[in-house]
């Protein structure tokens, strides 16, 4: 079992086992208090029906029967069929089984290495699949890389390419490689390739890479359609020119693995107001969790924080001008759709402010590394849980320097965003939020 610690508990505190589910922890604190975690598969359902901790430190077994505590069975075999990689998912048995043509030569819990082509090829596995990498030292030049598959279980659907050069089916998919430099500079590869006789490639000419560049890694990875969340998404609207934003391009994602909340110019330097477009962009971030496990007799709300995983923050402008990232309330019951975009300023939507659900962070521009965000609600209150549904967020930016003020049709004259980790993230941590609450009878801490 975790830590209770990870939740910001005492190591005291003991779970509850049989309240269990996919998404929630439940934790007696004492006599008076429990914790009530809320996140995004937290557990999956063991072949004893029981659910169980996803963990991500097992040790792959060799023709075993597919081990780690993760949404995926893994296993890594070669006694039988020779050396081979096995993934597929524990509900319906579908999957895919990749073909080595050598015997691991590192393992370690759910890490293993397999030499190919003159390269190592490191496997890693996460919650929902696995990632492939191989570090390249020195040039090579037009290369063409084949994989040996076989996909498995009842009903598992023969691979498709998409427009992405992707490949996918009704259980997975493999994305397009791509190698990125010592820079951190990203280059796409070619699309991915199916061949005859049960066979997948790409082609990749690191030609294009400056020898300065080098080392560079080859990166693609398999990902399962497993409980993608519903629950989280982006949606934003872009156009030349900041006036026409409202009216511009209307975009709609659910199942990235990142979400934004920005208000972001393009172009800066000129300016629109100087007669020169350039594309803008607001995003909105829409979060949501099930909170029908609070109880609906809660008396009140204390000590609201959100936790996420910030993978990129920019916030450009002059000494005094901050990011602010807003938080609304938006307890929206039926899916997330691009009607949920809203231009965020303060004269079209007031109640974003007046509602009481909304507190505020900074962040600095420069050099950014990223790192696990916590951000006090100190308005966050009762009026704002939903204890029959979903309890969630619609989340912007935008400028604390009053000559900027984001009112009515402003010009960003700078870029304010920040970049975080969703539900579907495959090794962050879920976003989370955290209360505590008391009822007449007794006292909570609800951590979602």
């Amino acid at each position: 079992m975790h830590d209770p610690r990870k939740y910001n508990l005492e190591s005291s505190a003991v779970e509850v086992i049989e309240r269990r589910t996919a998404h929630t922890k439940v934790y007696k604190v004492d006599p008076w208090h429990e914790a009530i975690v809320l996140g995004n598969d937290m557990h999956y359902r063991a072949d004893s029906g029981q659910w169980e901790e996803v963990l991500l430190n097992n040790v792959i077994a060799d023709d075993g029967p597919g081990q780690g505590h993760s949404l995926i069975r893994v296993k890594q075999a070669g006694k039988f069929q020779g050396p081979r990689v096995e993934l597929w998912d524990r509900e319906n048995g579908r999957g895919i089984r990749f073909f080595s043509p050598g015997a691991p030569v590192k393992a370690s819990g759910m890490h293993f290495e397999v030499a190919r082509d003159g390269l190592t090829f490191a496997y890693q596995i996460h919650k929902r699949g696995m990632e492939m990498t191989t570090v390249v030292s020195s040039r090579r030049n037009q290369r063409t890389y084949t994989f040996d598959y076989e996909l498995l279980g009842e009903g598992v659907g023969a691979l498709q390419s998409n427009e992405n050069g992707d490949l996918f089916n009704n259980t997975l998919k493999l994305t397009r490689a791509k190698a990125i430099d010592s820079m951190g500079i990203e280059y796409l590869a070619e699309p991915w390739q199916i061949l005859p006789h049960g066979q997948i490639a790409f082609d990749f000419d690191d030609g294009v890479i400056p020898q300065a560049s080098f080392p560079y890694t080859i990166d693609p990875n398999t990902t399962f359609n497993i409980n993608a969340s519903g629950n989280d998404a982006v949606v934003y609207k872009y156009a030349i020119g900041w006036d026409n934003v409202p009216t511009g391009t209307l975009v709609f994602d659910s199942t990235a693995i990142f979400t934004r909340a920005s208000s972001h110019h393009e172009n800066q330097s000129p300016n629109t107001w100087t007669g020169i477009t350039g594309y803008d962009f607001i995003h909105n971030a829409l979060l949501r969790w099930d909170t029908t496990v609070v109880p609906d007799n809660i008396y009140a709300v204390q000590d609201a924080v959100f936790r996420v995983w910030l993978y990129d923050n920019l916030a450009s402008g002059s000494a005094g001008q901050g990011q602010t990232m807003v938080f609304e309330t938006y307890n929206k019951q039926t899916a997330y759709d691009s009607s949920d975009w809203v231009k965020w300023d303060k004269i079209d939507h007031p109640s974003s402010v007046a509602a009481g659900g909304v507190s505020a962070i900074e962040e600095p521009g420069g050099p950014f590394t990223p790192y696990y965000m916590t951000i006090t609600l100190p308005a966050f209150g009762k009026a704002h849980i939903n204890p029959t549904g979903y309890t969630g967020f619609r989340l912007a930016c935008w400028t604390t320097d009053f000559s900027f003020p984001l009112e009515r049709d402003p010009e960003p004259a700078y870029n304010f965003e920040n970049t975080f980790g969703t539900f579907d993230h495959t090794t962050a941590d879920e976003p989370r939020l955290t209360f505590t609450y008391s009822t007449p009878r007794r006292i909570g801490f609800i951590h979602g």
